[in-house]
């Protein structure tokens, strides 16, 4: 098999995957996370610092709200902090910040999940 036939089959492996339970951001992010083909991408990270998903939620404000951190690598080795957030059930919005080093990113994630937390989000069990 040459090389130029690999990439292919992997993503036609990728496609072939579990099927999402609805169409929201968070399940297809999460069904990404565990595909076994994106777990070695993943493994040179501190495993403290790869998701953090937030919920906030009030009845009374009809409000339900998600906020997502993650530190990941990007395609040129650079570490970046992931933020996803929205209300749940609807597609969110994504900003990605890139930093020298995963302490940086990690820093940075503290820093969000600290803002987050006194602002009423808690972490998903």
């Amino acid at each position: 098999m040459n090389s130029a036939a690999r990439p292919a089959a992997t993503i036609k492996a990728a496609n072939r995957s579990k099927r999402n339970d609805s169409s929201s951001a968070l399940d297809v992010m999460l069904c990404a996370w565990n595909h076994p083909g994106m777990t070695d991408a993943y493994s040179s990270l501190d495993s403290r610092l790869q998701i953090l998903v937030l919920d906030r939620r009030d009845d009374t404000l009809n409000m339900a709200r998600y906020y997502v951190l993650s530190v990941q690598q990007t395609v040129f080795g650079e570490s970046a902090l992931v933020r996803e957030w929205g209300r749940i059930g609807a597609r969110g919005r994504r900003r990605l910040d890139v930093y020298g080093s995963d302490a940086e990113a990690g820093e940075a994630l503290d820093a969000w999940l600290a803002r987050k937390v006194r602002r009423g989000y808690r972490l998903r069990p």
